[in-house]
This record gives C-alpha cells, sequence and structure tokens, in this order.
C-alpha cells in the first residue's frame, strides 16, 4: 500500500506544502497572503487551507513546522540544571497569553532549543490536523548539517519575508538568528552586519543559500560583496522547500 505524506511550513506571510507518495515528490506549493482590516492573519489561514485541494485529503503521516521569531538556544548542561522552558525563553522572547513553548533538542551541538507558537495557530492545527505535531523549522535547518572541519561556513534560508543566517566555526554551531527582510538591500545588509558581528571574512567564508525566494537581482547584489555564494543543493525544487522536505525524512 502507497504511503501519503505531507509536510506543511508555516510563515509570518502564508504558508508552503509539499505532497510525497512512496518518497516521491508528487505536489508542492506554496501560498502568500497579507491579513487586511476586515480578515486577520489567522482567519485568512483557516480559509486558505481549507480551500487547498490537496490538505483536505487523507495522508498516513502529517509533518508540520513553524518558523517564528519566538525562540532561544541553550547548552544542555544549562536546561539540565534549570529545566524551565519559559524563563530561558523569556530571555529572548516576548511571550504571549495562551502561547505554546516546546523544547526540541539539537543533538550534534549539544544544546536546546525552546520556542513557542501563537495560540490562534494551535488552534487552527488541532482543527485541521488533529494529533499533529508543531515542529521548529528553526530546529529543522540546525540539524540538517553536521561538519567534518573547522573551517567557517554560513547557511541561508531565504524566505519571501524572512531570513534564516546559521554559521558554524570550529565545528561548532556559532550562530543563528531570523531576520525581517522586505527588500533585496535588507537582505545584504543583515548578512553582512552579521560577518562583521561574528568576525567572518566575506572574502573567505563559504555561503550556501536555500529556499526559493532568492531573486536574480539579490543573488548579483549578494555577490558583490560575498565571494563565495552557491546553492546548498543543485536540484531547483528541494532547493526551494528544503524545510518541508527536511521534516519528510
Amino acid at each position: 500500500m502507497a504511503i501519503k505524506k505531507l509536510s506543511i511550513l508555516f510563515l509570518k506571510d502564508g504558508f508552503s506544502f509539499c505532497v510525497a507518495k512512496d518518497s516521491e515528490l508528487i505536489h508542492t506549493e506554496k501560498v502568500r497572503f497579507e491579513a487586511s482590516q476586515e480578515t486577520t492573519f489567522y482567519e485568512l489561514l483557516s480559509q486558505k487551507l481549507d480551500q487547498q485541494l490537496y490538505l483536505n485529503q487523507t495522508y498516513d503521516e502529517v509533518h508540520l513546522a513553524y518558523l517564528g521569531d519566538q525562540f532561544n538556544i541553550i547548552p544542555s548542561s544549562y536546561f539540565e540544571a534549570e529545566p524551565d522552558a519559559q524563563m530561558w525563553l523569556e530571555f529572548n522572547a516576548e511571550i504571549f497569553e495562551g502561547d505554546s513553548i516546546e523544547t526540541t533538542e539539537l543533538s550534534t551541538y549539544d544544546a536546546e532549543l525552546i520556542y513557542a507558537y501563537p495560540l490562534e495557530l494551535k488552534e487552527i492545527i488541532d482543527r485541521k490536523f488533529k494529533g499533529a505535531k508543531l515542529e521548529s523549522a528553526s530546529a529543522l535547518f540546525i540539524n540538517s548539517f553536521k561538519l567534518e572541519d573547522d573551517k567557517a561556513q554560513v547557511f541561508l534560508n531565504i524566505h519571501t519575508n524572512q531570513l534564516e543566517l546559521l554559521a558554524f566555526k570550529n565545528q561548532g554551531l556559532y550562530f543563528y538568528n531570523i531576520f525581517e527582510i522586505a527588500t533585496k538591500e535588507d537582505l545584504v545588509y543583515y548578512i553582512l552586519n552579521s560577518f562583521k558581528q561574528l568576525e567572518l571574512d566575506p572574502n573567505e567564508v563559504e555561503v550556501y543559500y536555500f529556499g526559493g525566494d532568492l531573486e536574480e537581482a539579490s543573488l548579483k547584489m549578494l555577490m558583490n560583496f560575498v565571494r563565495h555564494v552557491m546553492p546548498g543543493i543543485s536540484n531547483t525544487t528541494e532547493l526551494s522547500y528544503y524545510t518541508e522536505l527536511q521534516n519528510l525524512s
């Protein structure tokens, strides 16, 4: 019997999803929208999910992930000594009433990622995908890499309005953050500013990008300032839906 799997990534401006059957990718789609005075983002999200043909079918597995800015990364030894997820999260993010707080292991780097997601999203998931767990997209991205040498490397996951920037140095997790971007200038600014703060040489460090929202103009601008910029995967579909596919594996 064929095994059907669904993977959805929830973002601040919509969602994207992949459908696989017996490990073969059969459909991918990105849905973007803006809230208005008449309709909130989460009302629109609920409507869009109900309207998508592929999202109203039966699946053997449903994998969900959320990319949000409420997160913190804590060394495992610190968390074991003081396992208060809300306390650690409040060091780095504002928590709102009803937010769900979760922890996930960054096993390769001996750390815990603590994250939160809104009550409204939880209610939608409980209605639409009952029993499915909402994973951290940040953890999926970070856990997908394991470095074998000491040289510095940077990995970018580029979404329409969000940039994940992940840096490794000396075989360790050196830096991870999410930036809000609206223009190609924003993209280049946050990358170069991060390089400056992290003391990474833009002429030396290798930069690999993922995501389907890096326009040619943005890539050309970035390559004016950073020498070694290259796609993380040669397959364009896998490049564009990297997080969603990581959640299927």
